[in-house]
């Protein structure tokens, strides 16, 4: 049975050991001091001589400009920080040679952007496929594009993607993805080497709320184990007024447990591990040749997510503050 703890404040807390991996030699400007590197945690080996298993999670240091000439790879360190998510894009080149010269004939003829927002900087906008329709610079919305052409969103397998312009009408045809990573508040080096028999500290804690209905399953190639996964929102310390969505998954009776108690807008408390696991998604790409001949491709993307493996579930109850009345004589 799933307890039930007073609601104190969300929290979002990681602490991780383990190895560096991929340390740049250099720090990027955002313009604030960032570096990034992978870390390499080692689970718990059961007895000697078994394989051991890892999760090589992204670590993100802020504000630091001499982390890379203290640390170096290969090297042991111990973090605490709290768990980001944040999308991000990934442009592909195959564009219908049509929606090119649609979007440059529009800016043209109109001096304004076939978009809801004009692109500015590096942001780009996503296209308004309603104003190229109602001008007839386009037959119909591209069939791989996830927005509709009444400006709704539907993504799919066979229209994974966004069509975005910058503020010099170049085109991007993008997929969407969303990384999770640790960002550091604290972190000291390791002298000791690291015990397999023993593992590294993999440790993380979430309170916050469940943003939909948790998912549940029965899963196994051979014997079925019960699966639950949900995705939690919680508000981040460590950046001022934004909020995190992280995944989380849990096995067995806990995700049982999980299913029956927990529903959309429940306020809870996660502790468990935080795990990568690498998978491949598959995407169709359409375009025409500027003869006009229909052609279609599937690609493969090899990619990496992290999640929240739950090994225990708290409820979290609010308790509403009393005001003390003073009796009047």
């Amino acid at each position: 049975m799933i307890q039930t703890v007073k609601y104190k404040n969300d929290e979002n807390f990681v602490e991780l050991t383990g190895t560096i991996k991929n340390l740049p030699d250099y720090c990027k400007y955002i313009p604030r001091p960032l570096l990034a590197f992978d870390l390499v945690s080692y689970r718990k080996v059961k007895n000697e001589g078994d394989e051991p298993s890892f999760d090589e999670n992204r670590i993100i240091v802020f504000d630091d400009e001499e982390f890379h000439t203290r640390f170096q790879n290969g090297e042991r360190i111990r973090i605490k920080g709290e768990l980001q998510s944040r999308n991000f894009t990934r442009d592909t080149h195959e564009i219908d040679e049509l929606i090119v010269l649609s979007i440059k004939n529009y800016v043209e003829i109109f001096g304004e952007f076939p978009t809801k927002t004009d692109p500015k900087g590096k942001i780009r906008q996503p296209i308004d496929w309603s104003k190229l329709l109602q001008m007839g610079l386009i037959p119909a919305v591209p069939e791989d594009s996830m927005y509709l052409a009444d400006g709704t969103k539907s993504k799919s397998k066979d229209a994974p993607f966004v069509y975005r312009i910058d503020e010099n009408a170049e085109v991007y045809k993008e997929t969407e993805h969303v990384a999770y990573e640790v960002v550091v508040k604290k972190f000291e080096k390791l002298e000791e080497e690291l015990d397999l028999l023993v593992g590294d500290k993999n440790k993380i804690v979430l309170t916050g709320k469940v943003t939909k209905q948790p998912y549940f399953d029965y899963l196994g190639s051979e014997t079925k184990i019960p699966f639950c996964s949900f995705n939690i929102c919680t508000k981040s310390k460590f950046f001022e007024d934004r909020v995190f969505y992280n995944n989380v998954i849990t096995w067995s009776h806990l995700a049982e447990e999980a299913f029956e108690n927990i529903q959309r807008e429940s306020l809870i408390k996660i502790v468990g591990r935080l795990q990568s696991r690498s998978y491949q998604k598959e995407l169709t790409r359409r375009w025409k040749t500027p003869s006009g001949k229909r052609k279609k491709k599937v690609i493969t993307l090899d990619l990496t997510t992290r999640e929240v493996s739950a090994s225990k579930i708290l409820k979290v109850e609010k308790v509403e503050k009393k005001e003390n009345k003073k009796e009047e004589n």
